[in-house]
């Protein structure tokens, strides 16, 4: 028999059906919907969705949709004009209501500043001063952004971040309310031992706005002086369901001031309270009415649910307890994003994926940006899905944390994300950190200060996430939840191992695990190729299965669909490398097979088959192929030329000579030159190609990646290269090769402090032949992937690919002094020193750009094992 929750739920999806024509475009709220949000019965709400003007100097440059995004890195200024009639004015105090935006914002009112706001997208009010709307016409003018350069890195580089959109990306309400309003109301419940009865302390805030404007009936003794109005206030409890009140409160002669806030505090009792949970989402309304002289003129109406939430049992085998009963964690991470729209995803939308949500039979919800919409939200407490909710604190490295700027930035959204998402029983727990280094007393002072902010507004759980790199050193740190991140394949297949070192670190947390990695959308190899649909629903059997037998509170599946990134990946060979491919369906909401087995898996029911299929990987053979042939081309030149041959012994024998060869003009021929520095090229192009092909698909060479290639269409190049093998070898070869020349020119320039005539074929020369020792990197290019790949590969490996590119090195230093008869020392220490300026020349400009050296310390400190 259905839930009543996935009938409603259905219904839903046939009303949606018969939008289809608009369901991919962005819709506004219904007046329902609204009111489901915000209080309306005695407010008046303006939706200022719609088209708004961009502004440049002062004048319209064009117009822009919102909610919605716009381009560009530079502050942006967004204008719209609106009408009021004069008693509408006068008859309310005016707010602007915010449900979220991408940077901080400047509000100006009539060309008059207003406020600024550091922003972000948990939803936020602004209240706007007596007198700055008139009757007529008002400009509302918003300049937006942009974020600092340092949290502008810190959002770029996080591993597999979200794309950062810029914009109004939510909607935008001018809000008139009573001048005597309830502002805000917050609830702290608790229970009796059997949840026979709760009792519910409701926090009023009521604030004052122009007082003197409430009408005073002649009728009555009750007067307004001085700024200062006596109201009564009526609190009531009603069960969602039925209507009936379960409870109230009634306080008489509250005095409130002018542009001053009250606060008043009611105990209410409810008898044999109807526990919300996801199974049954049962929900009262609170109702604040505000009277004077025996008129109401403020209702605030607000949903809450009665649960309780807390972690229980023994250390070995700690549980999430729901109302007193244990819950295991079945959730997806999500990203609020949807294709042609992006953040700004229509209700539509919103309603189609908690409908997927419910049949997947996931009952929560892990929001990545930080914070979910408001609707999402209220969907999830009407519906019954759990969210975690969590700071948009992903990679940041530790030293980062002390500058000013990151502190203001994420202290300020901890305390918005707080506020909002205390009043929703859907909040399972508040996420503080995402991938930060453990141990460090920096990140324990980070977590001590930002939990202190959630304490304040919020009593749930809060949790952090830790990846897998990380648990050595996990520290539990006060936290009711800890998250385990295994994000890659070689991370997945040691869950156990990390989950039992896990358990002897955290003895009082409930641990989860987070599971999930891209795959190629069009790939159906079947699960032995570890880029199919397949093995990602495989990683999700082998993942719930090692939580569960390792007595793990849930687990979480990242992600519940594809989403946009920032940065391209290198992880997948997909055509769209701007898109994270590890959701359980795509971006517009098609499901995969790892979608089908997560479904089976929540609800008892039968897998789907899955076939193996035989994957095997021909790339070693090329690597061998070329390998092969570049050491026959290497005979051939040596069997078919005494001359070469000779010089060619003589270069690794007796060095000296030959570079005084070469000075005294006893020339080499070009062809054999040119020729030998190919094949030296070609050999070396075999280690390069070999790693890269291993590391494609390795999210520690993509954050690498990302460090040291900014930009997007070069990053592009080197990602088609690292996917095609072939390909890859042809550009190493052309690459290595330009590395030769290069240094001969450079060699050829510092000519002019030699005495003797060097053109640039000698220096050519001198370069070739001294990198001969390089030969010997193309029997190690031969075998290297199947090493890499058999994960057998010693150290000895790296250590002497490094001695003989070293020894090649100090070989050209050498040689360089012969030829030019200088010094041997100078030379050496000028070319030392040269390659050392040049090392931090580079590192210079990328710290004083991208703050590298930050980043390269968490690449060290996080996410190296």
């Amino acid at each position: 028999m259905l839930k009543k929750s996935t009938v409603l739920l259905l219904l839903l999806c046939v009303v949606t059906a018969g939008f289809a024509v608009d369901f991919h475009k962005y819709s506004p709220l219904t007046p329902r919907q609204i009111s489901a949000l915000m209080p309306t019965e005695t407010r008046t709400v303006i939706d200022l969705s719609g088209t708004w003007d961009v502004v440049e100097d002062g004048q319209p440059s064009g117009t822009v949709a919102v909610p919605g995004t716009v381009s560009g890195t530079g502050p942006i200024t967004l204008r719209k004009t609106i009408n009021l009639k004069a008693e509408t004015v006068k008859r309310f105090s005016w707010q602007l209501e915010f449900f979220g935006i991408s940077d901080e914002i400047q509000v100006r009112i009539n060309q008059k500043e207003l406020v600024r706001h550091p922003g972000g997208n948990a939803p936020f009010t602004v209240v706007i001063t007596d007198r700055m709307l008139q009757s007529g016409s008002n400009q509302i003018e918003l300049v937006i952004g942009p974020t600092g350069s340092l949290i502008t890195s810190i959002r770029r580089y996080a591993p597999a971040s979200p794309k950062q959109w810029t914009g109004v990306t939510r909607e935008l309400f001018l809000v008139g309310t009573p001048h005597v309003s309830t502002a805000e109301v917050r609830t702290s419940t608790s229970y009796s031992q059997n949840f026979s009865s709760a009792s519910i302390l409701v926090t009023t805030s009521i604030r004052g706005a122009n007082v003197e404007r409430i009408s005073n009936p002649t009728d009555t003794a009750k007067s307004i002086q001085q700024g200062i109005v006596d109201i009564d206030v009526e609190t009531i409890v009603r069960n969602k369901q039925t209507g009936d009140v379960v409870s109230r409160d009634y306080r008489s002669n509250l005095k409130v001031e002018r542009a001053r806030t009250v606060v008043m505090n009611a105990d209410l009792h409810i008898a044999n309270p109807q526990l919300w949970s996801p199974e049954q989402p049962n929900l009262y309304e609170i109702e604040v009415r505000s009277l004077f002289a025996g008129r109401v003129i403020d209702v605030y109406k607000k949903l809450i649910g009665l649960r309780s939430i807390s972690v229980a049992g023994a250390p070995a085998q700690r549980q999430i307890r729901l109302n007193g009963r244990p819950f295991f964690v079945y959730g997806v991470s999500y990203v609020d994003e949807y294709p042609q729209v992006g953040p700004s995803m229509s209700w539509r939308q919103m309603e189609n994926d908690v409908t997927l949500l419910k049949t997947l039979g996931a009952n929560t919800v892990r929001a990545v940006r930080g914070c979910l919409h408001p609707y999402f939200m209220y969907l999830c407490d009407v519906y019954g899905i759990m969210v975690m909710p969590e700071i948009d604190a992903s990679g940041i490295p530790t030293p980062l944390l002390q500058h000013d700027e990151v502190k203001a930035y994420l202290e300020n959204h901890a305390d918005l994300l707080a506020t909002y998402v205390s009043s929703h029983p859907s909040v399972l727990a508040c996420g503080l950190s995402t991938g930060f280094e453990e141990g460090s007393p920096i990140v324990s002072a980070y977590h001590k200060t930002v939990a202190a902010l959630f304490r304040k507004h919020i009593s749930v759980p809060l949790y952090k996430v830790v990846p897998s790199t990380q648990i050595s050193k996990l520290n539990e740190g006060g936290f009711d939840f800890v998250v385990l991140s295994a994000n890659s394949r070689s991370e997945q297949n040691s869950l156990q191992t990390a989950f039992a070192s896990a358990k002897n670190s955290v003895r009082s947390a409930a641990l989860l695990s987070l599971v999930g990695f891209p795959v190629s959308p069009q790939n159906s190899n079947g699960y032995s190729d570890p880029l199919s649909l397949e093995s990602q629903a495989v990683a999700i059997r082998d993942g719930l299965t090692a939580a569960r037998t390792n007595a793990l509170a849930g687990i979480i599946i990242n992600t519940f669909a594809d989403y946009s990134l920032e940065l391209p990946t290198l992880m997948v060979d997909g055509n769209n490398h701007y898109v994270c491919t590890a959701g359980l369906l795509d971006a517009w909401r098609q499901p995969r097979v790892g979608f089908d087995m997560y479904k089976a898996l929540i609800n008892d029911e039968k897998e789907p088959l899955l076939q193996a299929r035989n994957f095997t990987d021909s790339t070693s053979s090329l690597f061998l192929g070329t390998g092969i042939v570049l050491a026959l081309i290497l005979m051939l030149m040596v069997n078919r030329s005494r001359r070469f041959r000779e010089y060619f012994i003589r270069s690794l024998v007796r060095p000296y000579n030959f570079y005084a060869d070469i000075r005294d003009q006893r020339i080499l021929s070009t062809k054999q030159t040119a020729g030998l520095g190919i094949v030296i090229a070609a050999g070396s192009s075999l280690i390069l190609a070999s790693t890269l092909y291993y590391l494609r698909t390795d999210a520690r060479m993509e954050y690498l990646m990302h460090l040291f290639i900014s930009d997007g269409i070069l990053f592009s190049i080197v990602r088609w290269v690292a996917w095609n093998p072939l390909l890859a070898i042809i550009t190493g070869t052309v690459f290595c090769l330009g590395l030769l020349a290069a240094t001969a020119g450079l060699l050829r320039a510092a000519a002019i402090f030699s005495q003797g005539r060097i053109l640039f074929r000698d220096s050519f020369t001198i370069v070739v032949w001294g990198a001969v020792p390089l030969l010997m990197l193309t029997p190690i290019g031969m075998g290297l992937y199947e090493l890499l790949a058999s994960d057998t590969i010693s150290m000895w490996i790296p250590l002497l690919i490094v001695s003989v590119m070293l020894w090649s090195l100090f070989r050209i230093l050498r040689s360089t002094a012969v030829v030019y008869n200088v010094s041997s020392l100078a030379v050496h220490g000028i070319g030392l020193g040269f390659i050392t300026l040049l090392l931090i020349a580079f590192i210079t400009v990328w710290e004083l750009q991208f703050d590298i050296l930050e980043f390269l310390d968490y690449f060290r400190s996080v996410m190296v094992l």
